[in-house]
């Protein structure tokens, strides 16, 4: 096995470095964010350390002599990566303009100390409308002692009856899981995740099916998960296919099946896979979202992937953010459980559940009276 240490702006910088020393099949094994100091952690600059692994059979065959060509200029590693770049500041600037709207209006009858609580919870991500919503209930309760206490029972009272239906019965039977979402949220990797924590903490047998025959590299990512897990990888063109290595996992109590990301925007390809969905006898089917998304534009990939009637949510991206008030956001308006949360490129680690009380303690965690 031979590792390799990255810094990078950007993940997405990293991957042709990775491909050109360590192959195609070399695999990210560790992340750490590091954030340099901004204005009030606004635009503080995040570098990434990026430890990555390939085998060195793997390694070899990436060190063979190629035929003497020109160098391609890595155009479509450019634009994917301006691309991302550009996505990440239209985000940035939406949250930006909620926060900066609200701040402009403040409702007027709010009291100083309301109107100060208010602010905080615009400056969280929390929008206008549920932002003012919570101010006037906590208004409503008439007691000015401990506000913030206050508050998180309230919010507390409104998400927790939604997040405890999120829970997996530890049974030793067969679950079939599978993930859906639009594209970039990382699905794949946290197939991955899923299918670690089964084996690893919850000594479940288990098998991985991938329905993503448009990325090749989506289905050798998964196998070398597979590889390192010691599970069986099936890669499925068809219903035939997948039934075929359904009987082959007839012996698993874990079956995690992935799918290729679709734009929420491309209806006859969603309606298609939702027609190979019904057949697939699933127990729980994941929605994949990326919590730094906003909720405005989370809204309509909510709407049309809600034909796949998903159980609930799976939340990536935690460690992208710095405000939470996008997670209160999600959770009221779509209520649905949120199973996980991803929090970084680590398999298996960076994966987890969190509490309806640990949710508010991120939101709420940085007021001060």
């Amino acid at each position: 096995m031979r590792i390799r240490k990255y810094i990078v702006n950007k993940i997405d910088e990293a991957k042709p470095q990775i491909i050109r020393d360590l192959g195609k099949d070399a695999i990210i094994i560790h992340t750490n964010k590091i954030r340099a100091k901004g204005i009030k952690g606004w635009f503080g600059k995040h570098y990434f350390e990026i430890l990555a692994a390939a085998d060195e059979k793997s390694q070899r065959e990436n060190l063979k002599p190629q035929p003497n060509r020109q160098p391609t200029p890595p155009l479509e590693t450019k634009n994917s990566e301006l691309e991302e770049i550009k996505e990440q500041l239209l985000e940035n600037q939406k949250l930006l303009n909620n926060v900066l709207d609200g701040l402009e209006h403040i409702p007027s009858h709010f009291p100083p100390v309301y109107s100060k609580i208010y602010k905080f919870l615009i400056n969280e991500g929390i929008s206008q409308e549920k932002a003012k919503k919570l101010v006037n209930k906590l208004r409503e309760k008439g007691q000015e002692n401990d506000l913030i206490q206050s508050l998180k029972k309230i919010m507390l009272k409104e998400i927790q009856p939604i997040l405890e239906k999120g829970v997996i019965p530890n049974e030793n039977k067969v679950f079939r899981f599978g993930l859906v979402g639009p594209t970039g949220v990382g699905k794949t990797t946290t197939i991955a995740k899923l299918a670690a924590h089964s084996s690893l903490n919850e000594r479940k047998s288990l098998g991985l099916i991938t329905l993503d025959n448009f990325r090749i590299a989506a289905a050798e990512q998964l196998k070398v998960y597979g590889n390192i897990l010691d599970v069986p990888v099936y890669v499925a063109n068809n219903l035939e296919e997948y039934e075929l290595a359904l009987k082959r996992l007839n012996d698993k109590q874990r079956i995690y099946v992935d799918t290729a990301g679709r734009s929420h925007k491309n209806l006859k390809e969603l309606q298609e896979l939702k027609k190979y969905f019904d057949k697939l006898s699933l127990d729980y089917v994941f929605l994949v979202l990326s919590v730094t998304t906003q909720i405005d534009d989370l809204i309509p990939i909510y709407k049309t992937f809600s034909l796949f009637n998903p159980t609930g949510l799976i939340l990536t991206k935690l460690d992208e953010v710095d405000r939470y008030g996008n997670l209160y956001n999600i959770i009221t308006h779509f209520k649905k459980p949120i199973y996980y949360f991803t929090t970084g490129q680590n398999v298996p680690d960076d994966i987890e559940v969190l509490t309806a009380e640990d949710i508010i303690d991120k939101i709420l965690g940085g007021y001060h009276a």
